[in-house]
């Protein structure tokens, strides 16, 4: 199986702007969700699965994508983990669930019988 790990991309710059109180107040503590996307790319041997997996810091919507369109999964636990199932497949290259904090996993086969590239992209929550 191949495994890649996604590199954390932020999507948002943001400031602190004190407006009144102290600015280690609590008070003045407001996260928010935003979505970060990462890509990743490579070889794809026929009848192979690929694997990549994503920390993450909050719940919400995860969106997979994969090119060629072959069948996908969000799991939730590392591509090494074979004791949890997927939380949503799609037989068309593209899935999306509502995962939880922690490692989520998309993994994807290619069913053909040829040997190819795949491109993922992922959506996923960040609470900033």
């Amino acid at each position: 199986m191949l495994t890649r790990r996604l590199a954390f991309t932020a999507l948002a710059a943001f400031s602190v702007t004190a407006c009144g109180g102290s600015a280690s107040s609590p008070d003045n503590i407001k996260l928010r969700t935003y979505f970060s996307e990462s890509t990743a790319e490579g070889p794809w041997p026929a009848h192979s699965v690929a694997c990549v997996e994503q920390n993450l810091n909050t719940a919400d919507k995860v969106y997979a994508h994969v090119t060629p369109p072959y069948p996908i999964e969000i799991g939730a636990g590392r591509c090494a983990d074979q004791t949890t199932g997927a939380i949503a497949s799609n037989a068309s290259g593209e899935v999306t669930a509502v995962a939880g904090p922690g490692w989520i996993r998309v993994r994807f086969t290619n069913t053909s019988e040829l040997d190819t590239r795949y491109d993922l992209t992922l959506r996923y929550p960040v609470l900033y």
